[in-house]
C-alpha cells in the first residue's frame, strides 16, 4: 500500500498541537510499519527544507510541488484542480492508496481515498478568536464541509471533537474514529536543566503557563485567580507568545509575581515542565490539550478546564477547575502543587498503532 502523508502543516516551521502531531505521529508510524510506502507531500516555491523531517527509511519518498501557494489553493477550492494523487504520480511514479491529511485543507483527489483528522472547531464557535486572515482562510479557502464529506473517514483526537462534528455538520457517527493525541515522549530531555532555567531566569517555586498567547488560552482569568490566591512564595510564569497572524490580539495583564517569559525553544520545554510546581492548562476550547498530557508525563501536577476535550483528558488524571469561575480557579491554585500527578494513558506509539489501523481498514 501507498500511503500519501500530507506535510503542508508543517511546512512554515511553526511549532504548534498540529504540527506536533504530525511529526509525532509520522515518527511513530515510520517506526512500526516498514511495510507500506510513505509519499511525504509538500508544495512550495521557497527552500522549505530546513522545516522537514528528514528520514533515511527506505519506504519513504519525498515529494514536493513548487505551485505558489495562494494560487494552488484557490485552484484546489474553486476548481478542485489539480488532483493531488495524480501529482504525486507524475512526480514518483506511484498510486496513492490513501491520502492521509493530518489537519483539514483543500485537498482534491482522483481515485485515492482519504482520511482526513479534525482537531477542533474552534473556528466554528469563535471566530472572534482569530485574525481577519484566519477567518478568510476557515470561511472562503479552507471548505470544511467539502473535505469532511470527501473524506473516506474522519479521525477526531477526542471524544468531544467527535460529538461536535456530529453536532455542528450531521457527520455520521459511524464515520469518525477517535484517537487520542500523545504524551510528552516527544519532548528532548536536557541533562543541563539548570543551565535552562537561569537562560529564562525563572525562580525556584513557579507555576507554568506554556501556550500561544491568545484569547481561549484564558491568561487575564488565571492572573487574577493567582493573585487572589495569594501564593507569596509563587511566580507565576506565562510561557509563549502571541501570533497575531493566526490569531486575534489578547491584551493580557500582569502584576506582582507575574513574570512573562516569550518564546520556549522545543528542546528547553521538558526542563520548564519537569521543574514546576504546577502546570495550568485552563483554555475555554480545546480539542485535546497537548500541553496538558506532556506536563502530566513528567508527573507535574496540572490543573486543566472542567470544559470540552479537557475534561475528557483530565478527569481521572488532573485537576479541574471552571475556566470562568475566578473564585473556583484561587482555591485549586492554593493546592496544585500538593497534587500527585499519575502520567495519563497517552502516548505517540499508541495513537499510531491506532492510526495505522485505520488506515489499512479504509484501504481494505
Amino acid at each position: 500500500m501507498t500511503i500519501a502523508f500530507d506535510l503542508r502543516a508543517i511546512m512554515r516551521g511553526n511549532v504548534s498541537g498540529v504540527e506536533t502531531y504530525t511529526k509525532s505521529l509520522l515518527d511513530e508510524l515510520l517506526k512500526i510499519d516498514k511495510e507500506n510506502t510513505y509519499i511525504l507531500y509538500t508544495n512550495s516555491h521557497r527552500d522549505i527544507s530546513a522545516n522537514i523531517p528528514k528520514y533515511e527509511n527506505e519506504n519513504v519518498i519525498y515529494v514536493n510541488t513548487h505551485i505558489p501557494s495562494r494560487l494552488f489553493n484557490l485552484s484546489l477550492r474553486l476548481f478542485k484542480y489539480p488532483k493531488i494523487d495524480k501529482i504525486i504520480k507524475k512526480e514518483c511514479g506511484k498510486d496513492v492508496d490513501i491520502f492521509f491529511c493530518p489537519d483539514p485543507r483543500p485537498t482534491p483527489l482522483s481515485k485515492a481515498k482519504k482520511i482526513t483528522v479534525i482537531h477542533d472547531l474552534c473556528f466554528k464557535h469563535f471566530p472572534e478568536y482569530f485574525s481577519r486572515k484566519s477567518r478568510i482562510w476557515f470561511k472562503y479557502v479552507l471548505g470544511i464541509e467539502r473535505e469532511i464529506k470527501s473524506s473516506n473517514k474522519l479521525i477526531a483526537v477526542s471524544a468531544y471533537t467527535k460529538e461536535d462534528l456530529v453536532r455542528e455538520y450531521n457527520v455520521d457517527p459511524k464515520k469518525i474514529a477517535v484517537t487520542h493525541e500523545g504524551g510528552g515522549e516527544h519532548l528532548k530531555v536536557q541533562t543541563n536543566e539548570e543551565v535552562i532555567l537561569r537562560k529564562y531566569k525563572l525562580p525556584k517555586n513557579y507555576y507554568l503557563m506554556l501556550s500561544t498567547i491568545e484569547p481561549r488560552k484564558n491568561t487575564n482569568n488565571v492572573i487574577k485567580a493567582f493573585k487572589k490566591a495569594n501564593l507569596k512564595d509563587m511566580t507565576l510564569v506565562v510561557a509563549g507568545r502571541k501570533n497575531k497572524r493566526i490569531f486575534s490580539d489578547y491584551k493580557t495583564i500582569t502584576g506582582e509575581n507575574i513574570q512573562y517569559i516569550g518564546f520556549v525553544d522545543e528542546d528547553d520545554k521538558s526542563a520548564l515542565l519537569k521543574n514546576a510546581k504546577g502546570f495550568i492548562y485552563l483554555s475555554l476550547f480545546e480539542g485535546f490539550g497537548l500541553p496538558a498530557t506532556e506536563a502530566m508525563y513528567f508527573h507535574t501536577p496540572t490543573l486543566v478546564s472542567n470544559t470540552t476535550s479537557l475534561l475528557e483528558i483530565g478527569k481521572d488524571h488532573a485537576m479541574l477547575a471552571n475556566p470562568e469561575n475566578i473564585d473556583e480557579i484561587a482555591e485549586k491554585l492554593k493546592t496544585l502543587q500538593f497534587h500527585k500527578q499519575e502520567r495519563p494513558p497517552y502516548s505517540w506509539e499508541k495513537c499510531a498503532k491506532e492510526t495505522l489501523d485505520i488506515i489499512n481498514r479504509v484501504s481494505a
